[in-house]
């Protein structure tokens, strides 16, 4: 079984088990395991070139925003 809380947590994980990870994320804080690449997940264009190039067997999507306020309003 394998139990995670954030998506760093999960990725942490995956790397102990000897999974190949890349991390793709688009904040200031930089991952702390795997392989990673600085990377806006609203971008189509970029998102759908990234899966042609790298041709993941899994992906998870853990990006979220905590600001309600913010996804309110967009």
């Amino acid at each position: 079984m394998l139990v995670a809380s954030t998506g760093q947590n999960l990725a942490s994980l995956a790397v102990e088990k000897n999974f190949e990870v890349l991390l793709l994320w688009m904040f200031n804080s930089v991952p702390v395991c795997g392989n990673f690449v600085k990377f806006d997940v609203s971008n189509k264009e970029l998102v759908n070139e990234a899966f042609r190039r790298v041709k993941p067997d899994v992906v998870i999507h853990a990006a979220s925003l905590t600001d309600v306020d913010k996804c309110e309003l967009q």
